[in-house]
């Protein structure tokens, strides 16, 4: 091999060991292109989320601190707290998105499992995100400190705000650490 031959090589291979871990990351988003309209989202949260496994402190805190996490990424969008609100889950007026609770027992109709959380986002004809709720299922668990049978808030949370910017469930098993992996939720 001649020293040309070899220097490409080492180059190529400096090239792999540098930046394929990178590009296999990026594909453990899947992100079809809706956004905001703005580099920032207000969200509430829902008054009454405390409960027997966790207290309102406790939710609020995970939930800033997961807004927290996603503004502090690297991206010019942010993640706001506004003031603390009390709607029923899907009765939020337009421009309120909410961080609540609901209960239920029914699967989902893709994993087949009972949620933890459900994100329903809405976008308009711009692609553009109009619309966002995020809900705890209160048939599980959770807790800033899980033990066992328990869910731990922040977690969820980080993985729920994803879908806020619009990012999908990760089914890749190459992604099963990533934030944005199904089953998360």
């Amino acid at each position: 091999m001649n020293r040309k031959t070899l220097n490409i090589f080492r180059m190529s291979i400096l090239f792999i060991v540098l930046y394929f871990p990178t590009i296999l990351a990026q594909h453990c988003y899947i992100y079809p292109g809706y956004k905001w309209p703005v580099n920032s989202v207000t969200y509430h949260i829902n008054s009454t989320l405390g409960d027997a496994f966790a207290t309102q402190q406790d939710y609020e805190t995970a939930i800033e601190a997961a807004a927290s996490s996603w503004s502090a990424a690297g991206s010019v969008f942010k993640f706001e707290k506004g003031d603390d609100v009390n709607y029923d889950k899907g009765q939020e007026p337009n421009g309120i998105y909410q961080v609540g609770h609901y209960f239920t027992l029914e699967p989902d109709p893709i994993t087949g499992q009972i949620p933890l959380a459900k994100t329903s986002v809405s976008t308009n004809e711009n692609n553009q995100i109009v619309k966002v709720e995020t809900y705890f299922n209160k048939h599980w668990n959770f807790s800033i400190d899980p033990g066992v049978l328990e869910w731990d808030i922040q977690s969820l949370i980080v993985h729920e705000f994803g879908h806020w910017l619009y990012l999908g469930d990760e089914t890749n098993p190459a992604c099963s650490d990533n934030i944005m992996a199904q089953g998360l939720e």
